[in-house]
């Protein structure tokens, strides 16, 4: 049997680090294709996953039931009439078409200065070498590249000389874009981070945004950390549970693993602001999914949204050290009608990068690379 689209990731991630971006985007990419009536299924590379495991993947970030039923899981000897590789790298295979997260043939301190210590770096450089061999050869004959963000467009079309396509990550609002912004005056408080809670993330700065809540004197408000819960998850944890207890900074900090979705979108639109950690992230779908809820966002000055939204950098708070972010934290705490308001305008941006629009910009490039 040949399928009109097959949809490669590795899921490799999902196995040693837990859940992130790119998974949501790959079962996105299949389940948009589907709804178009493209006949599309998705091929992991460990056979493990079933669809009964992509179901819950599915559930976790809070995907419709009725879209779930759409997924197919490819048998091991079907092929495509055209093939993504969804996770932008060498281990989910050649492809027609490749959606690059960030740009894996380029060094990785580059672009995840979170990779520190000699492990991590072995670790990335042996990711880094092969995807450098391997990637710019393929990239070279793909029939489109797609991006998501400028600035991994630009990385990619100066090293490899390429074409690309900008496609923002679909962002599931479900359950956040309908409901009304809720005044700062009622909001709790605590400060909210969710992300995957593995090393290149930089979950270590948690310790950073406590420092600016002690340092502030905000001794009954705490930041909130939401993550997938791994091996390597609960290795982190301990560390940062251990240093913060050392640094009396203990009673700020409270984690949180595996919450349900219903939760989890509670708990974006209660919060006085979310916090992004992660230095150079190349686009950040909990960022959107903040602003989608009507939360204010405080992130680096060196994010990737920054970039993207650059005419509207005045409603985005960006920090570059510690007094950045205690300003923008005391900012928004002694005004509460400033954070209702940034919460109104972010959750009217957001909708440009609804799932919805994903689903449709994907189907007119794959229909049109299938004729």
């Amino acid at each position: 049997m040949k399928r009109e689209v097959i949809v490669k990731h590795h899921m490799l991630n999902t196995l040693l680090m837990g859940l992130g971006g790119s998974e949501y985007v790959a079962l996105e990419i299949v389940l948009g294709l589907k709804k178009y009536g493209i006949d599309t299924c998705f091929k992991p590379l460990i056979s493990r996953y079933t669809l009964k495991h992509l179901a819950r993947i599915g559930r976790f970030y809070g995907i419709p039931r009725r879209d779930l039923n759409l997924l197919e899981i490819c048998r091991n000897d079907e092929e495509g009439e055209v093939s993504i590789n969804a996770t932008g790298d060498f281990l989910s295979g050649s492809a027609n078409i490749y959606y690059m997260h960030y740009p894996s043939m380029i060094k990785p301190d580059k672009y995840y200065p979170g990779i520190t210590g000699w492990r991590g770096s072995i670790l990335s450089y042996l990711y880094y070498l092969p995807n450098k061999y391997y990637m710019y050869k393929k990239l070279k004959k793909a029939d489109a590249i797609l991006v998501n963000s400028r600035k991994t467009a630009l990385y990619i079309e100066k090293h490899v000389g390429v074409r690309t396509h900008v496609v923002y990550p679909p962002v599931n609002m479900h359950g956040l874009i309908g409901k009304p912004v809720i005044p700062g005056r009622d909001r709790e408080k605590y400060l909210l981070v969710v992300s995957r809670i593995s090393p290149e993330k930089q979950p270590f700065k948690i310790l950073y945004v406590a420092s600016a809540l002690k340092l502030l004197g905000l001794k009954d408000w705490k930041v909130l950390m939401i993550g997938g819960r791994t091996k390597i998850s609960d290795r982190i944890i301990k560390y940062i549970l251990d240093k913060a207890r050392r640094l009396e900074l203990e009673k700020y900090i409270v984690i949180e693993t595996n919450v349900e979705r219903k939760k989890l979108n509670e708990y974006y639109r209660r919060a006085y602001a979310y916090i992004h950690l992660t230095d150079h992230e190349h686009f950040g779908i909990t960022i959107i999914e903040a602003m989608a809820a009507g939360t204010p966002v405080i992130i680096p000055s060196n994010n990737n949204i920054l970039f993207e939204l650059s005419d509207r950098r005045n409603i985005l708070l960006e920090y570059r050290n510690l007094r950045d972010l205690a300003k923008n934290i005391d900012l928004l705490v002694n005004d509460p009608d400033q954070v209702t308001i940034i919460g109104k305008r972010l959750k009217s941006l957001s909708k440009i990068f609804s799932r919805e629009r994903f689903h449709s910009i994907i189907y007119h490039i794959v229909s049109t690379t299938l004729q």
